[in-house]
């Protein structure tokens, strides 16, 4: 959902940073075959207890309407951080720099980090500041979309993640508080050096990093709202409550931003949403839930961001 892009060296690739890339890929598939193990274990519920549709066009149409409302917050954070760095980029050629490399996620396997550079120099960002203006931006959208999702789980009680509320709590809360590193030389400069680039990323604005944490967590809690409003255009009887779906899908997102290999975390994040859901709506729904997200926001991609992908850079 969020446009993000993995930190890896910039001029060719260590064996630390293969092995790391390695282990994500494993711990990925491990995910995605405990969903699976999961539906085969409760396979007969499925079989059992079929989805009743019942689509309402109307209720569908207002959830894909508050996904992209969700998206343009997520533009809107990528903004905020350009203005927190004095980039004199308008709204509109941000929200193209952000479209490619929201889409850059669709590639396997990584390798987008160059690309969204050039894409950030391309739309007249400082050379000085292209590595940090895609960098910044996705590290605030995860830690965000991280806390929001360990956080909602933890208030809602779903005893799949093995940990107290207490805990969750202080680890959803810590990571909103560790953006504010990003406004430090060292952080940053520490952030630079990850990528072979020690001068490339400056500190932000800590007003600027304000907005585009806020932005993140609207467009957090949106997502969960538009899950809420599919569920109820798509099938009878399914209550899926919006900070529930909002925690699941941030978790589910934030998990396969990290650890997912293939295009946009597929397979990863579906499986997470039906382990997380299953207790909650039940088999059936929950499969249902983790295949229909998919279709909305690869919809919002197809209708939605392609189209601003094409917004053409300022000319000089």
């Amino acid at each position: 959902m969020t446009a993000v892009v993995a930190l890896s060296p910039l001029s060719g690739k260590t064996v630390s940073h293969r092995l790391a890339r390695g282990l994500r890929a494993l711990i990925g598939v491990w995910i995605v075959w405990l969903a699976i193990r999961s539906l085969l274990r409760h396979w007969s519920e499925v079989a059992g207890l079929p989805l009743t549709w019942r689509l309402n066009w109307l209720t569908l149409g207002e959830s894909f309407g508050v996904a992209i409302a969700c998206s343009l917050a997520f533009a809107a954070s990528w903004h905020f951080l350009s203005l927190g760095w004095r980039q004199r980029i308008s709204f509109v050629g941000n929200l193209g720099i952000w479209a490619r490399v929201h889409l850059l996620a669709y590639r396997p396997f990584g390798g987008a980090l160059p690309r969204a550079i050039g894409t950030a120099e391309l739309f007249r960002v400082a050379p000085s500041l292209s590595a940090g203006s895609v960098i910044l931006p996705s590290m605030v959208s995860l830690a965000v979309g991280g806390a929001v999702g360990i956080i909602l789980t933890m208030f809602t009680r779903f005893g799949a993640l093995a940990m107290t509320s207490e805990i969750g709590y202080v680890i959803g809360i810590g990571l909103v508080v560790s953006t504010l590193l990003l406004t430090l030389p060292m952080p940053t400069w520490r952030i630079g050096l990850r990528i072979g680039r020690p001068a490339a990323i400056k500190p932000t604005e800590p007003d600027a990093l304000a907005a585009a944490v806020l932005a993140n967590l609207a467009g957090w809690l949106g997502v969960g709202f538009a899950l809420r409003l599919l569920a109820q255009g798509a099938w009878a009887g399914v209550d899926l409550p919006w900070l529930t779906a909002a925690g699941i899908f941030a978790f589910s997102d934030a998990i396969a931003a990290v650890f997912g290999f293939l295009p946009v975390g597929l397979g990863v994040r579906e499986g997470i949403i039906y382990v997380l859901l299953r207790s909650s709506v039940g088999t059936a729904p929950a499969i249902g839930m983790a295949v229909m997200s998919r279709v909305l926001f690869t919809a919002v991609d197809l209708f939605v961001v392609t189209p601003l992908a094409l917004i053409p850079p300022r000319k000089k």
